[in-house]
């Protein structure tokens, strides 16, 4: 339900080009909770991207989710072949197994390899081979067919449909019960094979240092690796598939530097502009300081220009000083000399004073 509901959801932003989140809940006629969970579905499988816009989120399909809706044929996808998973079983119809089987004597127990379509005929049963081990502990090895996926989630996703619709066989044939099959299936191995455009030299060999990668992302008993197949047309090959998911996720990483680089521009733009402001106010900086400069050296000019009349003054100071300095010099002088004289004339109003004095005597007496 979830898959259609998924789909549903990429058919309307297919239609409408973009919608909000609330829009989508509307139009499907569910919560905005349940929404938004498949939402980040989609954008973990990069089917959509979402872009905030206030208080919403507006989601769009990528170019990979237009090529899921067939829109976009040529998108990059891997064959994905050898994919091997096992699982537990019990309670197995050997008997049944063992006659529609071909038996393979191993060293401590018998294997049978089987066609699906020869235990069960039902329709849309995948052309699928397993191989039971009647061991200690009776397992089944499923080959799967191959096919094409466009990214390691697709490719976890049509493993798991796969292994439901074997599920579902064998127990149509009655072969297994549902509660003796282990529902998440262990990958042990698997190839992925691409074309590139760049030249492909054939013996090369790239080690990868690490353990190889399943879809699920649990690693398996293999060393990463990476090599040039010629069996199909000379192409790029691995057995690990994260290696794998990051060549062909590279169109959407290229996309998100692509949409990081558009924002980055139109800061750079806004950054030019205020630069270019930044840069008009400097200019009329500059032309407030050259004008400046001007009136200063017009001020300069002008106290060249009264230097002479200052000197002149300062000279003409000069003289005026030694002669208030003269002046002052006489005046001192005379000063004391009439102090001088202020004493003499004391005494000789005195002696004046004296000579009336007796001489007004002289004539009473007489």
């Amino acid at each position: 339900m979830r898959e259609k509901r998924k789909q549903e959801i990429l058919k309307l932003l297919l239609k409408e080009g973009e919608l909000r989140t609330s829009k989508i809940a509307e139009r499907l006629g569910k919560s905005k909770s349940y929404v938004r969970k498949l939402l980040i579905e989609l954008r973990k499988e990069g089917l959509i991207e979402s872009v905030n816009l206030h208080i919403e989120k507006v989601h769009r399909l990528t170019p990979k989710g237009r090529a899921l809706l067939g829109q976009q044929p040529d998108i990059v996808k891997a064959r994905v072949h050898n994919v091997r998973l096992t699982c537990r079983v019990l309670q197995i119809d050997w008997a049944k197994i063992a006659e529609v089987g071909r038996r393979i004597k191993m060293k401590n127990w018998d294997a049978y390899v089987v066609n699906l379509k020869d235990l069960v005929n039902l329709p849309n049963i995948p052309d699928v081979k397993i191989q039971f081990n009647d061991a200690n502990i009776p397992t089944a090895l499923i080959y799967l067919p191959e096919f094409y996926a466009s990214s390691k989630w697709e490719a976890a996703k049509i493993i798991q449909n796969y292994f439901c619709k074997i599920a579902r066989a064998l127990q149509v044939a009655g072969i297994i019960l549902d509660q003796d099959w282990i529902k998440e299936p262990k990958c042990v191995y698997g190839e992925y094979a691409f074309k590139t455009q760049e030249p492909l030299d054939p013996g090369y060999e790239l080690k990868l240092g690490r353990p190889a990668m399943d879809p699920y992302g649990n690693t398996l008993n293999a060393e990463a690796r990476a090599w040039v197949d010629e069996s199909n047309g000379r192409e790029a090959e691995t057995n690990d598939a994260d290696y794998t998911h990051k060549y062909l996720m590279m169109p959407e990483y290229v996309a998100e530097l692509y949409k990081d680089f558009r924002s980055l521009n139109g800061f750079l733009n806004k950054f030019e502009r205020v630069l270019d402001k930044q840069s008009e106010i400097i200019e009329r900086q500059n032309e407030n300081l050259s004008k400046s400069s001007e009136l200063q050296l017009v001020f300069a000019e002008n106290i060249n220009s009264h230097i002479p009349y200052v000197q002149n003054a300062a000279k003409a100071l000069e003289k005026i000083t030694e002669v208030v300095e003269v002046q002052h010099k006489q005046h001192t002088q005379f000063i004391e000399a009439v102090k001088q004289m202020n004493g003499s004339m004391k005494y000789f109003f005195l002696a004046f004073a004296i000579l009336v004095l007796v001489l007004l005597v002289k004539e009473v007496v007489a």
